[in-house]
């Protein structure tokens, strides 16, 4: 499956052919994977170069399948341009993260522990 869409050239190369798929050039989901030991039980061996630059396309027990690179020379696929930026120092960033990640800090009392605590420093603390 191409990643960008073919250029309409390669289509327009290998219209008089029965290809197996009828959107090769389009990026979609893969319907099936078959494993390479099939291979010589698919392909019948024929196989169409129309040009430099062009897929070649072979022969299949589906139809024709179109295969190889295409050179985008002339037609460059679209560019994805990413910019990130930031004026924070990594420690602060770091820091920041670590903060946002630490469960909060609640002192969750019963009565029963502050009476231990209570008989705890009137017994001990208390006598030093």
């Amino acid at each position: 499956m191409p990643v960008v869409e073919v250029p309409s050239e390669v289509r327009e190369n290998f219209k008089h052919l029965v290809l197996a798929d009828k959107q090769f050039d389009k990026p979609t989901n893969i319907d099936m994977l078959l494993g390479a030991e099939l291979f010589h039980k698919i392909y019948d061996g024929q196989h169409l170069e129309i040009g430099p630059g062009l897929p070649v396309a072979l022969h299949s027990v589906f139809g024709w399948v179109l295969t190889g690179k295409i050179d985008h020379s002339c037609h460059p696929p679209p560019m994805v341009s990413s910019l990130v930026t930031s004026t924070r120092l990594l420690n602060d960033v770091v820091k920041r993260f670590w903060e946002v990640e630490e469960p909060p800090k609640t002192f969750i009392s019963n009565p029963e522990d502050v009476k231990c605590e209570e008989l705890y420093r009137e017994v001990y603390v208390t006598q030093e």
